[in-house]
């Protein structure tokens, strides 16, 4: 094989084998341990056969789907989660630099500017936590739908997850 030839074959980026994967058979495969866990939560007989719900006829091409609205909810969440660090970023900078001062005078500064840090951290932490929550019980709610019925539409689930999520907050 010549370098440059047109009849190269270029490797797939390891990232994008692992889109592929989790689209074409780790979804479902998630999909499927939902499916077990809430049988026997609702202490119905559980088979193995439970475990590839997904891959039955039919119910494949819809799993196909919903992995693919997962990926881009992993994607929005992503750019959201990256914009909410800039934006706390831009905000605790200041703060840092006001408080380097009262610190710096201090006999030994380094503990108190540890616990800031530590402080800074956690609160960074709960705030991106939320984020995070939201878009997995998103995803499992619609997954969960999906392994109760297969036989409803991608967007219909999709919609059930988020009403699934409201009513937690209100009486439906």
């Amino acid at each position: 094989m010549k370098y440059g030839s047109p009849y190269a074959k270029t490797p797939l980026p390891t990232k994008a084998k692992w889109g592929f994967l989790f689209i074409f058979l780790g979804y479902q495969l998630i999909a499927g341990a939902i499916n077990v866990i809430s049988k026997a939560i609702r202490k119905e007989k559980v088979k193995f056969s439970d475990l590839f719900i997904s891959f039955k006829k039919g119910h494949y091409g819809k799993s196909v789907l919903l992995a693919l609205i997962t990926v881009a909810l992993f994607i929005i969440m992503g750019v959201i989660l990256f914009l909410v660090n800039k934006l706390l970023g831009l905000v605790i900078s200041p703060l840092v630099n006001a408080i380097q001062g009262p610190i710096s005078g201090m006999d030994n500064p380094m503990p108190a500017y540890l616990a800031f840090q530590i402080g800074v951290t956690l609160i960074v932490g709960f705030i991106t936590s939320i984020f995070y929550w939201f878009f997995f019980v998103l995803i499992i709610n619609y997954t969960a739908a999906y392994t109760e019925n297969p036989t409803q539409g991608p967007i219909k689930l999709f919609k059930e997850g988020f009403k699934a999520i409201s009513c937690k907050w209100r009486t439906c």
